[in-house]
């Protein structure tokens, strides 16, 4: 997970307790996600801390209908008027983002979780809590509490929601101190390095890609190098650039080739294979590899310049273009 946050992002406040004497309990996921499960759990939360409101934030809290729902489903959940506050959209993410200084503890949805929302409170110095669940969407805001290092704000269940919150309730203090802090908490961590995912992901990607190559009972000088599943900011290395010609070992060759020079190919007995009319990637390569050894597979473009149709080279920049290949100008 990866956060890029707003550059004009406004500066952080105390927590608005301080002053109101209240406790605003607040969300500004999108209005939609509030099912009654959601409601289920935050009315857990508001009943534990009596001496406090919920503050609701979003676009479609602008519109009657879903004003009315919204209102009606906490209103039968027994919480009354005077205890939510409902509110539309802003005119600028400056503005949006300024609402969260209204805000004391953020409450997450459930089970589609906030993750850009998750981002922008924890940015604003605004505590979240979140209950995690099994699928993608319901770990989303997970995640990001994990890339900052607040793991113990996602919750297993309602009930503890409920004792996160009142633990952050009864300690206006520390509440204060993190609020404070938390920026500066969000802006060193990993949710911020951007270069550590990228080294993540390659790593990961590369050791898929070989793992399929074993498969396929193929082998290639590149499956003897040593790739990491992922490259922590602690133990992260330059890695060797790999010069092996892996298009010396597969059965494919990536270039492009004239519809001209096709035609000819084809006139003279050798078949050539548009690439992009295969789908997908997998088997195509699985198709020329097992069932038609001694056909060419190539990427035809129709035209392009000489830069453009070596598009794979900035894309697999360890292939080097082989003037005697299945390809070259003849």
């Amino acid at each position: 997970m990866s956060f890029r946050p707003l550059p004009t992002a406004p500066p952080v406040q105390g927590p608005p307790c301080l002053k109101t004497k209240v406790i605003t309990f607040g969300s500004f996921n999108q209005s939609r996600k509030i099912t009654p499960r959601t409601a289920s759990h935050w009315m857990g939360v508001l009943n534990a801390v009596p001496n406090s409101k919920l503050l609701l934030k979003s676009k479609n809290l602008g519109e009657q209908v879903e004003r009315e729902r919204v209102e009606n489903l906490f209103q039968e959940m027994g919480l009354s008027s005077e205890r939510l506050e409902l509110r539309g959209h802003s005119p600028s993410l400056e503005e949006h983002l300024a609402a969260y200084n209204d805000v004391d503890i953020a409450l997450d949805t459930f089970p589609y979780t906030g993750c850009t929302t998750t981002a922008d409170a924890l940015w604003m110095g605004v505590p979240v809590l979140s209950v995690a669940g099994d699928s993608m969407v319901s770990r989303q805001a997970a995640a990001v509490l994990r890339g900052v290092g607040l793991d113990r704000w996602i919750c297993r269940d309602g009930e503890e929601m409920v004792e996160q919150a009142l633990s952050l309730a009864n300690d206006l203090n520390s509440l204060k101190k993190q609020r404070l802090q938390q920026r500066q908490q969000v802006a060193g961590s990993e949710l911020l390095d951007h270069a550590d995912l990228a080294a993540s992901l390659e790593g990961a990607f590369r050791s898929w890609w070989l793992r399929w190559l074993k498969q396929q009972g193929w082998t290639t000088d590149v499956q003897k190098e040593a790739w990491p599943q992922s490259s922590s900011r602690e133990t992260r290395t330059l890695l060797t650039p790999i010069t092996n010609s892996i298009s010396k070992r597969l059965p494919l060759w990536l270039g492009s080739l004239p519809i001209a020079e096709r035609q000819r190919r084809e006139a003279q007995g050798q078949r050539v294979f548009p690439l992009q009319d295969l789908n997908p990637w997998g088997e195509a390569v699985t198709l020329f590899a097992r069932e038609r050894p001694d056909e060419v597979l190539a990427w035809l473009e129709t035209g392009a310049s000489a830069e453009s149709q070596r598009w794979w080279q900035h894309t697999y920049p360890q292939l080097v273009w082989d003037p005697k290949g299945p390809l070259a100008p003849r």
